[in-house]
């Protein structure tokens, strides 16, 4: 009696064991990165974010270096492919996008942010676009901001963009993303 439960754990094993992720990532390079015109398409909630929400990008293009004009309606960000195998395979990843010291503080909340992270996916082999707008005029703040793409907690990309006041000067907004494949 005792040897029916094992032996049905036993014949279940190696279907499971096909579930977990079967990609190698090896790393990933910066394809571009700088200001960007966007087009944005569906707003997501997303609790754990700055503004509560993200907007998913239909199209971007790159318009400007690491220097970003602080200015309402301005994004910046990267693309990047992510290495390993197989191509095609879908990856989960972990964005972190960092604020200069001060942080951004949320109006309604008085909550302020220095940090926030997110997952999402992206396939090996596949351009994928990562970035910020500044939406809002509290997101507008000066200075150095940082976004990291990390695998499994290991870092595969970092940039960096200084975010400049009209004086040209970095005294010291809503997530963007490619739409998943």
């Amino acid at each position: 009696m005792n040897i029916r439960p094992w032996l049905f754990g036993l014949i279940l094993l190696p279907p499971c064991a096909t579930l977990a992720d079967t990609s190698s990532v090896n790393g990933a390079r910066v394809v571009e990165y700088g200001q960007y015109d966007v087009v944005r398409g569906e707003r997501v909630a997303a609790t754990d974010t700055a503004a509560g929400y993200m907007s998913r990008v239909q199209t971007y293009q790159r318009v400007g270096g690491p220097q970003i004009p602080a200015e309402v309606g301005t994004a910046f960000g990267l693309k990047y492919i992510v290495e390993g195998e197989p191509e095609g395979e879908k990856v989960t990843l972990t964005v972190v996008q960092t604020f200069p010291p001060q942080g951004v503080t949320h109006p309604d909340t008085s909550e302020t942010t220095h940090e926030q992270r997110y997952r999402r996916y992206a396939r090996v082999g596949e351009e994928t676009f990562d970035g910020y707008i500044l939406s809002k005029p509290w997101e507008v703040v000066p200075g150095r901001w940082t976004i990291q793409i990390l695998h499994e907690e290991r870092l595969l990309i970092e940039k960096k963009f200084i975010v400049e006041g009209p004086d040209h000067t970095a005294e010291a907004g809503a997530s963007v993303r490619s739409p998943s494949r």
